[in-house]
């Protein structure tokens, strides 16, 4: 799913006196003597507040820079992060990289990323001038992001357990649960997603361990599937595997000595790798 917010505020821009925010950090050689201050490239912690009063709550800052990119306008290049202070998105952010022809009556340029309750925004902002003096310019902004739920985690609602992924209802009960700690646990290609992080599914290791040495080439076939499913927490899982795909290329069976000890030396692997109690 996906969720279009829309964020309204004002933004400051002084160039110069006891509240400066804006500072001119390069400048070509012909930036002074270009009439759009062609090359001038800004640093800026701008403040963002709730009305149009620079004394009005501030909720949060515009961090970033801005080039003069046009020789034939005032154009600029906005590289910025707005980082946001107050109310639900405190401690989020959103960033914006797009062209800024000052003189438009509105400019729009695009939301590429964020932070926070705005992780994988896109979307746009809209900026018109809402007052331009000789030291400040103070900008009315429109933000509007659209964010995606791509994390798998978030398809678990941690408070209640309720599995938001839509899946059959007979599976419910085989994906996601809550431990006595009230952790959340999914199930998924024999691994646990759990709040410390991806752990093997201990069943799925004891499955291979109860299994005995392989007798004839089905059995052999069978265990190189069950061990192909815990790679990721087997660092020697490659070497193993390659010891039984040479006795499933082969023309007949023949487990040696050398077969033998790959197979025990995994199994003792298996009964050491961290785990959740399922």
């Amino acid at each position: 799913p996906q969720k279009l917010s829309h964020l309204h505020f004002f933004f400051h821009d002084v160039v110069g006196g006891r509240n400066q925010t804006a500072v001119r950090v390069a400048a070509a050689p012909g930036t002074d003597k270009s009439p759009t201050q062609f090359g001038a490239v800004v640093m800026m912690d701008d403040p963002l507040t709730a009305r149009p009063d620079a004394a009005s709550k501030v909720v949060g800052r515009a961090q970033g820079m801005y080039a003069s990119a046009s020789q034939r306008e005032l154009g600029f290049l906005m590289a910025l992060n707005f980082a946001f202070t107050e109310g639900k998105y405190n401690g989020s952010s959103l960033s914006v990289l797009g062209r800024n022809t000052v003189a438009s009556a509105v400019r729009e340029m695009p939301v590429v990323g964020g932070s926070g309750l705005f992780r994988f925004a896109s979307g746009y902002a809209q900026a018109r001038t809402h007052s331009f003096g000789e030291l400040e310019a103070v900008v009315e902004y429109d933000v509007y992001p659209l964010t995606h739920r791509r994390c798998l985690g978030r398809g678990i609602k941690r408070e209640t357990g309720y599995n938001q992924i839509k899946m059959n209802p007979q599976d419910k009960a085989k994906t996601a649960f809550i431990t006595d700690a009230r952790a959340v646990c999914y199930k998924f290609l024999g691994f646990m997603l759990i709040e410390r992080a991806i752990e093997v599914n201990p069943k799925k290791c004891q499955v291979v361990i109860d299994v005995r040495s392989p007798r004839n080439i089905r059995e052999v076939q069978q265990l190189a599937r069950r061990i192909m499913t815990l790679t990721r927490f087997l660092s020697r899982s490659v070497e193993t595997a390659i010891h039984f795909h040479c006795i499933r290329k082969s023309e007949k069976f023949l487990w040696i000595e050398e077969y033998e000890v790959a197979f025990q030396n995994m199994n003792t692997m298996l009964g050491t790798l961290p785990s959740s109690p399922s």
